[in-house]
């Protein structure tokens, strides 16, 4: 070999090698990516939050023209009404007065606690009651027995007793005021209406571990609340849930003991955590395989150490499309084609399955769990004509 030739070999292999070690380099990063990217999004969804404030700043509030000015995210550019939570108090939204690139102004129609006007930071929730007792229903406080101890519900009993008992279940970090649109339909179908609590919700008790079980161990407290029912009377008990509450009632449904359960009710409910992985991970930027090695990651042995859940989540449970054949019961299932929490397609693939079982409300519009706040009139005359439909004979025909 000349000694051109020899300068070229050796200036290949030292372009080689540089390469090799660039490409190893990338490689290492990008498995640590990977990890760290994984572990982290495997947390999050098990993490109950824990704010200090609230995260929407109040740009004004004006006593005298009864409006209230925030920063313009989402929630409040969205059609409809909203409360919000603030420090000592929740608010009644309506309609939107103005609104720029930065701001929205709504119309402050009502107020719970303190009034708004002093507000720094709200939080935008779709609850429109601002209590449990502004459904004007007799309601009371009761508690349930569970292994963690007493939990909180309110129940909101028909005058004259009756078997139908709906038992309803709110979302991951929402309240029991989430639901309560939907007891007033009931209530107005002469169905008997039990709000839980759940563990790890903000009025009530964390678990051992303090994380979210996405609908596994929380079924453990709608399986506690149907023996409640049970006890009181109920004997047609139909189970309502609402965006990880739906993956509650659908465990409690497919792994518990369920006989006496005749219908079930979902709002922008989770029917398989993989889809949700994988839809929230394109919306966020993240690598197209951090969310299955997410899903994966909860389910192992690592769970644990990695995440702080005590045992690992058994998720394929919870892949109701997988499970299709095991459902027994009707279901009704509304959910919004702009939902950016859990995509509307799950519900639709649920639907396509078991057509003869499920039915689907698909609208056009309306964020996560807020189908109510864009469309009230559909959303209540769906809803009521189901509790309707399902009602015990008897009491369909007084």
């Amino acid at each position: 070999m000349s000694e051109p030739q020899r300068h070229c070999a050796s200036t290949i292999a030292s372009a080689l090698k540089v390469t090799s070690w660039a490409l190893l380099g990338a490689l290492i990063t990008l498995g640590a990516v990977t990890v760290t990217s994984t572990v982290t999004a495997a947390r999050a969804i098990v993490r109950p939050a824990k704010r200090k404030r609230e995260p929407v700043r109040v740009m004004r509030a004006d006593e005298q023209t009864h409006t209230l000015t925030t920063r313009a995210v989402v929630e409040a550019r969205a059609p409809g009404s909203y409360t919000v939570l603030y420090r000592d108090g929740v608010a009644l939204l309506g309609d939107i007065v103005e609104q720029t690139r930065r701001s929205v102004t709504r119309r402050v129609v009502a107020w719970n606690g303190a009034a708004p006007w002093d507000a720094q930071w709200v939080r935008y929730t779709s609850a429109p009651e601002l209590t449990h007792t502004e459904l004007e229903i007799p309601v009371e406080d009761v508690e349930i027995a569970t292994e963690l101890g007493a939990l909180p519900a309110w129940l909101f009993p028909q005058a004259s007793s009756n078997d139908d008992w709906a038992i309803h279940v709110h979302g991951r970090g929402a309240s029991r005021r989430e639901p309560l649109r939907g007891v007033r339909q009931a209530h107005r179908e002469g169905w008997t209406s039990l709000v839980i609590s759940y563990r790890n919700d903000a009025d009530w008790r964390p678990s051992a571990d303090g994380r979210y079980g996405l609908g596994l161990t929380e079924a453990q407290d709608v399986a506690a609340a149907l023996r409640y029912a049970r006890s009181h009377g109920a004997t047609r008990i139909m189970l309502v849930g609402w965006s990880m509450g739906g993956a509650a009632v659908l465990a409690t449904l497919l792994d518990g003991d369920a006989e006496d359960v005749v219908a079930i009710m979902l709002e922008s409910p989770v029917t398989s955590w993989l889809d949700v992985f994988r839809f929230e991970a394109r919306e966020i930027g993240l690598l197209p395989w951090i969310a299955p090695l997410a899903w994966r990651l909860l389910r192992s042995p690592l769970a644990p150490l990695t995440t702080g859940v005590a045992d690992p989540l058994e998720l394929e449970r919870l892949e109701v499309h997988e499970r299709g054949d095991e459902l027994r019961v009707p279901i009704l299932i509304l959910h919004s084609k702009q939902d950016r929490v859990v995509p509307y397609r799950s519900s639709r693939r649920l639907h396509r399955l078991r057509p003869e079982l499920v039915q689907l409300e698909i609208f056009p519009r309306g964020l996560h769990t807020r189908l109510w706040n864009d469309d009230p009139t559909r959303w209540n005359d769906v809803v009521r004509a189901w509790f309707r439909r399902h009602r015990c004979p008897s009491q369909a025909e007084r």
